[in-house]
């Protein structure tokens, strides 16, 4: 799954948190987007808004922060990506959203994504590995 689908799935069940790498978060608002929504969910643009994480925010904002991470070397970050549209939505909605932009990455380097998940990781998952828990598997 990639960024716009975790945002998604997070809006629509309200998961406890929620991060995102490079998303395109306004499918809705840019070319590559309507192309896609139209050949998977048909010319009825209504419907695209529950697939749409800039209208779903809107919609049912969640209680946790957002967390999305964009490379400032980016080819995409303007079109399609437009996080701006995102950030936008989210203060319109009171959405809690933090909103890193990385500098030097783009979109297809490696080391963005292991950079930016070791950190995800590392956050996340503090609290747990300071008190001894399992990471993986089940902790007891």
């Amino acid at each position: 799954m990639g960024g716009h689908g975790a945002l998604i799935l997070h809006l629509n069940t309200n998961y406890r948190s929620v991060s995102a790498l490079s998303p395109i978060v306004a499918p809705m608002q840019v070319p590559r987007g309507v192309k896609a929504f139209a050949a998977y969910l048909g010319d009825e643009r209504k419907s695209w808004a529950d697939y749409d994480a800039s209208m779903l925010v809107g919609k049912q904002p969640s209680q946790a922060q957002i967390l999305i991470d964009t490379g400032d070397a980016d080819a995409f970050r303007e079109e399609p990506l437009r996080p701006s549209l995102f950030i936008d939505a989210c203060q319109q909605a009171g959405q809690t959203l933090n909103n890193r932009m990385q500098p030097g990455y783009d979109h297809s380097s490696r080391n963005t994504v292991g950079a930016v998940l070791s950190r995800k990781l590392l956050i996340s998952h503090a609290p747990e590995a300071r008190f001894g828990k399992k990471l993986i598997g089940n902790s007891k």
